[in-house]
This record gives C-alpha cells, structure tokens and sequence, in this order.
C-alpha cells in the first residue's frame, strides 16, 4: 500500500477497514513512513541481548526492593492520612458538642448534668475545648509522620534514579564492548582473508 495522502485516503481505509484493524495500523504506519523494526542504533545493538548480562540484570532486584519499599511507606501515609481524616470527625462531633453547650442552659438541666458527671456545662464546655486541643495535636503529629515518611520515599526514589542511571551505564558499556568485539573479529576476518 502506498503513502496514505490525499485523494487516496479514503479508499486506501476503506480497503483496510475491510481486511481489519490490524490491516488499518499498519496502512498507517506505512503512510507516516513509521517502523517499529528500525531504529537509530547500529545493527549490531539489535542482536546483542545487553538484558541477560548478569551484571545488568543485578540491578533488578536493588531496583524492585526500592519500589515495594515505597509502595509500602506510601500505604502507611494513606493509613495515616486517614486517621487524620477520622480525627477531623472527632474534631467536628466536640465543637458540636461545644455549641449545644453555649448560651443559656436551663437550671433543671444543669441540676440533672451535676447529679448524672459531677460537672455543670461550663466544665463540660471546657473539657470539650482541652479535648479538641489534644485532637489538634495529634493531627498534626499524624501529619508530621506523613511529611517524615514522604521524605523517606523521596530519598528512596533518588536511590532508585541512581541506580537505573548505573544500570544504563551498565547498560551502554556492555553494548560498546559488544560492538568492539564485534568491529575487532570482523577486522580480524577481513585482514585474514
């Protein structure tokens, strides 16, 4: 099939449309002059599997245990985070609480509150507002584990850019020396013959 342009556009789909989408992708591909086969790299790079160096494939696993660690320290962030959550519920249920106990409270009421807790609603509304403070700060402990716990995945994350930048180090040296050899046995072929 030739380049898809212009007037031949619809017809060429039409012909792909017939024989499938398979037929359609690579019509496109052939049109945008597009090839998953060819890159820029010597041929060579192609026919050397640099990925079953043992020395390549040591990075894996550095690199793996780098990735569950964070996955792991990232759960325990959404657990904490959700504590957070949970206390800013706390949070709103005490200053309801607080609001009910604002204003006038009729005598009968605070006679029934002393007889039933031992305190009358100005100790209740008081206790409430220590208890929000205690919530207060254990929120932003809780938020500070999750700072804490975030700068530990930044500093993994780092560890793991190293090593992928070793590895393609690795990487890169395996294919030079690859094409080295190669160079030097087909030099070494040509002056033999």
């Amino acid at each position: 099939m030739s380049i898809l342009t212009g007037s031949n556009l619809s017809t060429q789909v039409s012909e792909a449309l017939k024989q499938g989408p398979t037929a359609i992708g690579v019509s496109l591909l052939k049109g945008l002059n597009i090839s998953f086969f060819h890159t820029h790299h010597p041929r060579s790079h192609m026919t050397y599997e640099f990925y079953k160096n043992e020395e390549w494939k040591a990075f894996t696993p550095k690199m793996q245990a780098i990735r569950r660690e964070q996955n792991s320290l990232g759960y325990k962030q959404r657990s904490l985070m959700n504590r957070v959550t949970d206390l800013d519920l706390v949070d709103d249920l005490l200053l309801h609480k607080m609001g009910e106990l604002e204003g006038p409270i009729p005598e009968k009421q605070e006679k029934q509150l002393r007889k039933l807790t031992g305190m009358d609603s100005e100790c209740w509304f008081y206790k409430y507002d220590r208890c929000k403070d205690a919530i207060n700060e254990v929120r932003v402990a809780k938020c500070l584990e999750v700072s804490a716990l975030q700068s530990q995945i930044q500093l993994l994350d780092e560890d793991w850019r190293v090593l992928d930048k070793q590895q393609d180090e690795c990487r890169d040296r395996l294919i030079k020396e690859h094409n080295d050899a190669t160079k030097n046995q087909g030099l070494a072929a040509t002056s033999a013959a």
